[in-house]
């Protein structure tokens, strides 16, 4: 029985240091400390009925005392006895330990792409109805660059900046429920979500710059505008070796946004009455994304000498992010994500290639 409980505990201490050890390599904490407090409580809750020193006690006090069967009983009796003060204290550290790691477990990583200011979900969580402790907040930050005209080797830092944190937030955040925010240059957007494919979002929180100043979640709902592809192929030339493809949901591209691209052939996916804040829904972001990559692989079928696609989108954050979540590299054909500026004679005068070998590669517009 005393080898029994010492190999017992020697286990339940190594098992404990190892997954210990294991989750605080991985960045999660909380889950070492769940480990602690239940391994705490088992070695407390094990030795309630008697502990090794006790045991080797019993046993001297035995061989030295006993002088008949009755001698063994009681002095067995007396050594027997179960600390239920600290059983119960072993009970509830166990109960306390597996609370707080299916608490953990549950936690929800958010991945944030600030690319024009500051703006954090742990600044107005209460209204998302989050605990402060329900969920951990990983920035993207490259506000500062802003300030600088955008050319290829600014293009390749930030790009740089993006995959490595993107990277560590996907590791972090495996196995946990996963969400995305993000106010950025759309071709920073896009590409970011290329470095998530085939990786679950659970949770979209879009920014109401307009009318309430707040985050809000994307829910499931049903009624709200189509993405409708307005441009019969009929219109399209079938030598065209460069399509632009416009994605307004948020405000029109007026053909004098254009001018830049001079007689090439346009696509436009539309809803009929573009306004912010259009996407509310989460199952609306997933058929505006599909019916975005659905046009992208129609015009490689469709058009075999198109080299390149020249996506212009107008809309909020998460369609871009979704886009380069499911845009192929070799699948699909050259996708060039441009930046919007108002102020600039060429209203897109830059983007990126989103896919491909050129992935990354800085367009000038």
């Amino acid at each position: 029985m005393l080898i029994f409980l010492l190999i017992l505990i020697i286990v339940i201490i190594s098992i404990a240091i190892f997954f210990w050890i294991k989750s605080f390599k991985q960045g999660r904490k909380d889950e070492g400390f769940a480990t602690v407090f239940i391994t705490v409580g088992l070695e407390l809750f094990v030795t309630a009925f008697g502990d090794f020193y006790n045991k080797l006690k019993e046993i001297i006090i035995l061989v030295r005392d006993s002088q008949s069967v009755n001698d063994s009983l009681r002095i067995s009796s007396e050594f027997s006895q179960v600390n239920y003060i600290q059983l119960v204290a072993g009970l509830l550290l166990i109960v306390f330990g597996l609370f707080f790691l299916r608490y953990s477990k549950n936690k929800l990583y958010i991945l944030n792409v600030n690319g024009y200011f500051t703006n954090r979900i742990e600044d107005s969580f209460k209204t998302l109805g989050l605990s402060q402790f329900q969920f951990k907040e990983r920035e993207v930050d490259f506000i500062n660059e802003k300030k600088y005209k955008m050319d290829a080797q600014r293009t390749v830092d930030i790009l740089e900046l993006i995959e490595r944190k993107v990277k560590s937030f996907k590791e972090e955040s495996k196995g946990y429920e996963r969400g995305y925010t993000g106010i950025a240059h759309i071709p920073f957007i896009t590409i970011t979500g290329t470095f998530l494919k085939r990786t679950s979002i659970h949770k979209y929180f879009e920014f109401d710059k307009k009318e309430t100043e707040e985050f809000y979640t994307l829910k499931k709902g049903r009624k709200y505008p189509p993405l409708k592809n307005n441009t019969p192929y009929s219109q399209i030339d079938i030598n065209a070796t460069d399509i632009i493809l416009t994605v307004s949901t948020t405000t029109p591209i007026l053909d004098e946004h254009l001018i830049q691209f001079g007689n090439m052939n346009i696509i436009r996916l539309s809803v009929d009455l573009p306004k912010d804040n259009t996407i509310i829904y989460w199952n609306q972001l997933l058929d505006y994304k599909n019916k975005v990559i659905e046009v992208l692989n129609e015009i490689g079928l469709k058009f075999s000498r198109v080299k390149r696609i020249h996506l212009l989108c107008s809309t909020q954050s998460c369609l871009p992010f979704e886009i380069g979540k499911n845009v192929e590299d070799y699948r699909n054909i050259k996708v060039i994500s441009y930046h919007f500026d108002v102020q600039e004679d060429k209203k897109y005068p830059w983007g990126i290639v989103i896919n491909g070998t050129d992935k990354g590669e800085f367009i000038e517009g």
